[in-house]
């Protein structure tokens, strides 16, 4: 990503958009993989992280990340 598009919250405002999205779809919940480095700003959105993941995607290490919507 450029550095002008950098730390001006779009990806903050871009998740917050597809949880809302899911809520008004009446989804059980949301899943994604992160970088190791990822996990603490996914769990600011109230993710949980889940562990390392199945995948090898790019022979990278990746973590499996959920976001319960319902109970």
């Amino acid at each position: 990503m450029l550095p002008q598009f950098r730390k001006n919250g779009y990806a903050g405002k871009l998740i917050s958009h597809v949880i809302e999205k899911a809520k008004e779809q009446n989804r059980a919940g949301i899943t994604l993989t992160c970088k190791k480095h990822l996990v603490a700003y996914y769990e600011k959105f109230g993710f949980t992280d889940k562990g390392i993941s199945q995948s090898t995607h790019g022979g990278a290490t990746w973590h499996d990340m959920v976001l319960h919507l319902k109970s």
